[in-house]
């Protein structure tokens, strides 16, 4: 039961032991509750304060965590676990200083230290929180735990955070290790893939399925990036694999999707759309997407939004000033923030995740209730907070230049907490045809999982929602706010991108055109298209699928 158990009062013991047996369960919520009465059995004891610190961790109360935690090492100051459950939630609850003390203290014993960091640096990764989790990483590896494993994990978060010349070591030193390595040689293709690098991403995940044929990740990006010469025997080496007994879950999947995309370069639209359908059957069965609570949600945001107050002159200016670029997914967003970057006075900053961490935190920071209904509860104070914590990450991007893009598409769920945090800036809307955008996104295997886009339906209904939710925004916001239509995009580029960079206040540089060689990585699904120059031959790609898509959607129509 963890430290100090001896000496607990009997009942205390037994109240521990119930509170414990909760926790094996799964039922954290309960577990607290039983804790917190050992605690006034047990007063002045750390193990009740240490084991309901943990649990709160579990629950993500990192900062709650934090003082219970903090009492229990003041009880018993020299408790190695105690000591490491204190530097997890401190790195958890973002007290970077006070986490990289104890860590300064604790990383002399590399054989407790070293897990504990990287199971960090994990929890942190699953938070979203990248750039936290890299520091835990290289903590781990200079402290002296410098296995394939670590560095493959550390090699991998460097590269979701674009950072592709540290991953690009990373990857090669598990190869000088080991060169028989085909997750490295697969981490090796992922990167020359987001460069651009596309025949090099080939030959590196080649050798990935030579080594290690079930690698589906590598078939995946093959089916993207291989010339059309070569899909007929790749299909039949697909099918193949699709009939291994030793094929897991998850490998079923990327390869029905790499076979689906294929089956579609070979204008074989009716196995491709078979294929496609395999393939979101399964992750639907797994990870359902409850439509309901979206439904539920979209509804609070409207309700909440109604209390909520924007700043307007009173606030500075920001420097950087942030770009939201927001809409469906697959309606052209990465495009429109490639076209923007080719402007010298202009970062791309990708999938930006802090609004998303902000708008989970808000309690953290003064409000009474979480998001949304906490947005208007922010005062000045929180605010100047917020807008620190949203900005010091961009600010290192930027370089000296007056914007940089955040293009998460599901911001627009979180637009009313950006106006409060920055009323002046300005926000594109991407807009395209709903059959396409849905078609595109049922076609597409998310790395993040996005759980709507299995069932064509639910995908036209939160299309449906989006654009409620949008039309609310307009009309409501204080910020500059464009529409950017896809079709009009890649239909008349000249006129449109004048208009893009207009709205900012901008003339468009004379070599916008070549925006696709820009270097620098791309890591959306958009990875292939963005590298060619502005083409228009996706633009009703719903049509080959046509006698496939449900009444709800095909009733949604383009002309919007």
């Amino acid at each position: 039961m963890g430290p100090f158990a001896a000496a607990l009062p009997p009942e205390a013991t037994r109240l521990l032991r119930h509170a414990d047996s909760l926790r094996r369960a799964g039922r954290l919520r309960e577990s607290l509750a039983w804790y917190e009465r050992a605690m006034q059995a047990a007063p002045g004891h750390p193990l009740p304060l240490a084991l309901a610190g943990r649990v709160l961790l579990g629950l993500g109360h990192h900062g709650e965590a934090c003082l219970f935690l903090e009492r229990a090492r003041r009880l018993a100051p020299g408790d190695p676990e105690i000591l490491l459950d204190v530097m997890s939630a401190q790195a958890l609850a973002r007290d970077v200083a006070r986490a990289s003390a104890l860590w300064a203290a604790l990383a002399r014993r590399p054989e407790r230290a070293v897990p504990r960091a990287v199971m960090i640096a994990r929890e942190l990764e699953r938070l979203d929180r990248r750039r936290e989790a890299r520091v835990w990483y290289a903590r781990a590896l200079r402290a002296g735990g410098a296995d394939r494993a670590l560095l493959l994990r550390f090699a991998w978060c460097r590269l979701r955070l674009g950072e592709v010349d540290g991953a690009r070591a990373a990857f090669e030193e598990v190869l000088i290790r080991d060169p028989d390595c085909a997750e490295a040689w697969f981490g090796l293709g992922s990167v020359h893939q987001a460069e651009g690098r596309f025949e090099e991403a080939c030959r590196a995940h080649g050798r990935a399925v030579e080594l290690d044929p079930l690698r589906a990740e590598a078939w995946e990006s093959l089916a993207v990036l291989l010339p059309e010469e070569k899909l007929p025997g790749f299909e039949t080496r697909l099918r193949g694999l699709l009939e291994d007994a030793r094929l897991a879950q998850e490998g079923r999947i990327a390869l029905l999707f790499a076979l689906a995309r294929t089956l579609e370069r070979c204008r074989r639209f009716e196995e491709a759309f078979d294929a496609y359908a395999r393939a979101n059957a399964i992750l639907r069965a797994r990870e359902p997407f409850d439509l309901e609570a979206h439904e539920r949600l979209v509804a609070r945001i409207e309700r909440s939004a109604q209390q909520l107050a924007f700043a307007r002159e009173e606030l500075a200016q920001p420097r950087p000033m942030p770009i939201l670029i927001l809409g469906m997914p697959r309606s052209g967003t990465t495009l429109v923030e490639r076209i923007l970057a080719s402007h010298p006075d202009i970062a791309a900053g990708g999938e930006r995740q802090e609004l998303r961490h902000l708008a989970r935190e808000l309690r953290s920071h003064g409000a009474r209730r979480a998001f949304p209904e906490g947005t208007a509860e922010l005062d000045r104070t929180a605010l100047e907070r917020l807008r620190g914590l949203y900005l010091d990450p961009l600010r290192r991007i930027a370089h000296g230049r007056r914007f940089v893009s955040d293009k998460l598409p599901g911001n627009y769920l979180r637009l009313g907490l950006f106006a409060r945090l920055f009323p002046a800036a300005p926000v594109l809307w991407c807009r395209r045809d709903p059959r396409d955008v849905c078609v595109s996104c049922f076609t597409t295997h998310f790395a993040d999982g996005l759980r709507f886009s299995t069932d064509l339906a639910t995908c036209a209904r939160v299309w449906t929602l989006q654009e409620r939710l949008m039309r609310f925004w307009s009309e409501r916001l204080p910020n500059p706010l464009l529409e950017v239509r896809h079709e009009r995009l890649v239909a008349d580029p000249e006129r449109e991108v004048r208009r893009l960079f207009a709205f900012l206040g901008l003339a468009p540089p004379a070599d916008w055109p070549r925006f696709y060689e820009r270097a620098g990585p791309v890591l959306t699904a958009s990875f292939h298209q963005v590298r060619r120059p502005i083409d228009p031959s996706g633009v009703g790609r719903w049509r080959r699928f046509r006698t496939f898509l449900p009444p709800a959607l095909l009733m949604l129509g383009g002309d919007r």
